[in-house]
């Protein structure tokens, strides 16, 4: 668990009814951004296409916990929906 994180995502596809393991990006992407809303926030920005609107079928949704979720860090046990 280097750097608080477990190294995969999990994709569920709701369309299709399939599930995948994903990597996680590079060690130095995952330090540009800031626990799991700023990862959030990234993986949305890179599955976003022109025109696309929040009630289309193909819209993602992504449920990101941080990576101190599980520690006795106060107040870091939080997840957020993107």
């Amino acid at each position: 668990m280097a750097g608080g994180h477990c190294g995969h995502l999990l994709e569920v596809d709701l369309t299709h009814g399939t599930i995948s393991r994903q990597a996680l990006p590079a060690p130095e992407e995952l330090s540009m951004w800031i626990g799991g809303t700023g990862l959030a926030l990234h993986l949305l920005w890179q599955r976003l296409r022109p025109g696309m609107v929040a009630h289309d079928a193909d819209s993602p949704v992504i449920l990101m916990t941080g990576p101190l979720t599980g520690t006795k860090v106060p107040n870091s046990s939080d997840w957020v929906v993107v």
